[in-house]
């Protein structure tokens, strides 16, 4: 029903992904840091996968991406590595 009230809505194509996972970044220090994006799509592609999709938020204070479901584990505990453990 939802698919249908959108279609009425005027969107021309609404398409759904599976095994994607959704990967948020978020951290006050991240405000106003210069190359946190960078160093999460250097980490991206380390791990043979691409980003999907991309939102920042205005406070910089968050990045959130999308990637295939069998890279996200991998891609996780780098990011834990490179931001937390150091």
């Amino acid at each position: 029903e939802i698919i249908n009230q959108l279609s009425n809505s005027g969107i021309r194509k609404i398409e759904v992904m599976e095994d994607v996972r959704i990967i948020a970044v978020i951290g006050a220090g991240m405000a106003g840091s210069k190359g946190v994006a960078a160093k999460l799509f250097k980490i991206v592609a380390d791990n043979d996968a691409s980003i999907i999709m991309i939102a920042q938020g205005s406070s910089e204070v968050n990045i959130s991406f999308v990637v295939e479901e069998k890279f996200s584990e991998d891609i996780v505990k780098a990011i834990h590595r490179e931001f937390i453990e150091k």
